[in-house]
């Protein structure tokens, strides 16, 4: 059985992938940096990463018609969030 080295791996991965840099205010960054540690993600990119799955899933229940909120069960009352995602 015939494996790639590491190094040709490697190599393979980083094709794959980009390097995005974001022209954004230090305040921004602080949100982000707190969302990672409230998150308990292990970097910017996961961070990244599992924000824009959140927002790839709300855009596709808004697209099934369907509304995006935070639901009280105790008080039988719910949230929508309304953001431009998430607007039908």
């Amino acid at each position: 059985m015939n494996l790639p080295s590491d190094t040709a791996s490697a190599d393979a991965l980083a094709e794959d992938r980009v390097q995005l840099t974001l022209d954004i205010p230090v305040e921004r960054l602080e949100e982000l940096e707190a969302l990672q540690q409230s998150l308990g993600a292990g970097s910017l990119t996961e961070t990244f990463n599992l924000a824009l799955a959140l927002a790839q899933w709300a855009a596709a229940r808004r697209a099934e018609g369907r509304v995006i909120a935070a639901v009280n069960e105790t008080e039988g009352s719910y949230l929508e969030l309304r953001l431009p995602v998430t607007r039908g």
